[in-house]
Order: C-alpha cells, then sequence, then structure tokens
C-alpha cells in the first residue's frame, strides 16, 4: 500500500510541473462522529472501486482569539492540532487493514471543514461527508457544515445521514429527472453509480398531483400524461446509449416530488439529485427540495450539478495536494 504524507497548514503555491496535476480523489470529511465514520467506509469502498486515491480531510475550527491570552490561543491550537493528527492516523491505520492497497492521503488544515471540503472538491471526482443533523429545523440551517458543502462545491456532493441508514432491501440508485443542465449531470453520475455497483437504476419522474377531475378535460389530461412520458423517455435517451446493459426502470407517477423520491429511497442504495442553479452568481446551487432531502433522505444523498470552472487559486491549491 502506498500511502502519502499528512499536509497540513494554509495552501501553499504549486510547485511548477510539467504537466497538470492528477485529478479525480475521493475527498471525505473527518470530524470523528459517527455519520462521518460511516462517511468513510464509504467513501473507502468508493475510491476503491473508482480505483482512486482517497483524501481523509479535517478541518479544525479557527480559534477565536477575541478575550484570550496568546498563550491560551495557542494550546488551544496545539490540542486540535493534536486530535486532528490523532483522528487521520487514526483512520488511516484502520483502512490499511479493511482497505489494503488503498491509496490515501491525510489533509490537516487550520481553517472551517467546510471551506477546506470545498477547496478540495476544485479537484476531486466525489466529497463524501456525514451530516450530523438539527431535528426539525435542519433544513433551514443554512450554515451547517453538509448543506454548504452541497450548495457550493465544484464536485459531486454524497452526503450520509446523520441516523444509521436501513439496510436497502433494493439493489438500487434512485434518480429525480429533468431536463435541465443538473439534471443531466445527476443522471449521468447516478447511471456511473449503478453500474459500477451493479445496482439497477430508477429514473423518477413526477407531473404533478391533478386528476383529470380537477378542472381538466380527460383529452388535456392524457396529453399531459403523454407529453410528460415523452420527456422522460427522451432524458433517458443518453444514459440507455451509453450504458446499454445497465437495467433501467423508468417511473412516471403522478404525485408530489418529495414524497415520490421519500418512498423510492426507503429501500434503495443511494438517492441522486440535481442541483437548481449552476451559475456561480446564485449564493447556493441548491433548490427547495435539494435543501430539504438532503437531511430527510432514508438513504445517502448525492446532490450533482454542473461543474464550474476552477479558479486559479482553486487549481493552485489540487495541485500542491495532488504532488505530496
Amino acid at each position: 500500500m502506498h500511502r502519502t504524507p499528512t499536509v497540513t497548514g494554509p495552501a501553499r503555491p504549486a510547485e511548477p510541473a510539467s504537466h497538470p496535476p492528477p485529478t479525480g480523489d475521493v475527498v471525505v470529511g473527518l470530524d470523528g462522529s459517527d455519520p462521518a465514520g460511516r462517511a468513510v467506509a464509504w467513501a473507502a469502498a468508493e475510491a476503491e472501486l473508482r480505483g482512486a486515491r482517497l483524501v481523509l480531510a479535517h478541518g479544525g475550527y479557527v480559534v477565536d482569539r477575541v478575550g484570550l491570552t496568546a498563550r491560551t490561543a495557542a494550546t488551544v491550537l496545539s490540542e486540535l492540532t493534536a486530535y486532528g493528527h490523532r483522528l487521520v492516523d487514526d483512520t488511516t491505520a484502520s483502512l490499511a487493514h479493511s482497505h489494503p492497497g488503498l491509496d490515501m492521503l491525510g489533509v490537516i488544515r487550520h481553517t472551517a471543514p467546510e471551506d477546506l471540503l470545498i477547496e478540495l472538491s476544485h479537484t476531486a471526482a466525489l466529497v463524501v461527508m456525514g451530516t450530523h443533523g438539527r431535528g426539525r429545523l435542519a433544513s433551514t440551517l443554512l450554515g451547517s457544515v453538509s448543506q454548504r458543502v452541497a450548495a457550493h462545491a465544484n464536485s459531486p456532493v454524497l452526503v450520509i445521514p446523520a441516523h444509521e441508514p436501513q439496510q436497502p432491501t433494493e439493489h438500487t440508485v434512485v434518480v429525480g429527472i429533468a431536463d435541465t443542465p443538473g439534471g443531466h449531470a445527476a443522471l449521468r453520475f447516478a447511471a456511473e453509480e449503478a453500474t459500477r455497483h451493479g445496482a439497477r437504476l430508477v429514473a423518477l419522474r413526477t407531473w404533478g398531483e391533478s386528476t383529470w377531475g380537477d378542472g381538466y378535460d380527460f383529452d388535456n389530461f392524457m396529453g399531459w400524461r403523454h407529453d410528460e412520458r415523452r420527456l422522460l423517455d427522451h432524458v433517458l435517451t443518453e444514459v440507455r446509449d451509453l450504458y446499454p446493459c445497465l437495467a433501467i426502470d423508468a417511473k412516471l407517477l403522478s404525485g408530489g416530488i418529495v414524497h415520490s423520491l421519500i418512498g423510492l429511497a426507503g429501500p434503495a442504495e443511494l438517492l441522486v439529485l440535481g442541483c437548481r442553479r449552476s451559475d456561480e452568481q446564485w449564493p447556493s446551487r441548491l433548490g427547495p427540495i435539494a435543501s430539504w432531502l438532503l437531511h430527510r433522505s432514508p438513504c445517502p444523498v448525492a446532490v450533482v450539478g454542473r461543474p464550474h470552472g476552477p479558479t486559479e487559486e482553486a487549481v493552485a491549491a489540487g495541485a500542491t495536494v495532488a504532488a505530496q
């Protein structure tokens, strides 16, 4: 097994390179919690399947020095650093037994965890993290780590729920279908995951909660349904062509999208959602559906959007991490 050393401190300018840095790491956030532990297990298995490097990232919260003496602040910072090293080292040692041969890198930074994960997402294939959840208010806490990373990361983000997920009873990956850039990106990711894991892809499109007796005549109602079926088949054409051996269960249901996705996600291994927005001008790429399901899905959730072009600073940071 090849393990590269732990990186600490702020990102450094990249060394000149004769070729672009490698990309495609699977990044996982570490904080010592149970959801983070489950995220590590998922990320390690995913990195092994992809033949990718696993990056174990720990962001130690920045010490608020207001009201602290310099000596106290230095002591707290030292303790945070020591904890981060123990966490990364213990996790690496454990994974060396369960996943021999897995290439790993530890990254410890004195910054907010969400900032570190967003930074690493610019050169990652996938970011995996746990969510602690905040009860009934979870979906409204836009400052939570998982919410912010899912909203701003440049790569797909896979979030492990705070509760212990039930064992999937169906070998399926569920994806919501939309004829948008984010919807197409989510569908491609879901098809790749289903193929990689040997699972069946369940593609869901919903078309409202009305019936032909609620102000619609029968012909218009059936025409609406026909148009939605045609859209569903059109969007799925891409992955049917790319993955001819993939089993796809195309579902067109009348009802609310959230209720339908929750029902299909219950027995599934993974729920994949596309981002509503993709332009960097938006404060968050998440829409209300993804924001709500992020904390309430019964199974892990992957949030996928159209990637932005990385900034020069992000490329330099990624090159530094890749060169370690």
